[in-house]
């Protein structure tokens, strides 16, 4: 009888330590929704294997015009941070992104970042930065790291 409760927990213990060693890296997986896919490129290459990414806005489509179906918004509410380009680039989805900032989900608008370190300068008359980031390579450049500053604070580990 001891036997084989003694097999049993061994089978026990053996599938769990096989469940927990290949569902850790699924569970440790920083989820990142983004906006454009210039933006989805680079968090795919600097998050590399720790971050799952999601790009909403596919070739295409006018970023200016996208306003988020229903999928994309589940995406963007079940997201652990969110990085968009922001200066308006993503114009219908302005009062969306403000709501996910306002509820606690970790959001980057890289525009208004690389604004505030002084990189870019805003257009004449206005406030908001040329949303076109990656045709300045300085900017985009900037841009970059503010990726990944973002994504260490937002997952240390």
């Amino acid at each position: 009888m001891k036997k084989r409760s003694d097999r049993a927990l061994q089978r026990w213990i053996l599938f769990w330590l096989i469940f927990a060693v290949t569902a850790v890296p699924l569970w440790g997986k920083l989820r990142v929704v983004t906006t454009v896919g210039m933006i989805t490129d680079v968090v795919r290459e600097v998050g590399t294997e720790r971050v799952e990414v999601v790009g909403l806005i596919g070739e295409g489509i006018d970023p200016h015009l996208f306003k988020p179906n229903r999928k994309a918004l589940i995406e963007l509410y079940e997201a652990d941070a969110v990085i968009y380009n922001g200066s308006h680039l993503e114009g219908r989805m302005t009062e969306v992104l403000a709501r996910l900032s306002d509820r606690g989900t970790p959001t980057l608008a890289l525009a208004e970042s690389i604004l505030s370190t002084g990189r870019i300068a805003p257009l004449p008359g206005d406030y908001y930065a040329d949303p076109h980031l990656w045709m300045d390579v300085a900017a985009w450049r900037e841009g970059v790291f503010l990726i990944a500053e973002f994504l260490a604070d937002v997952d240390p580990t």
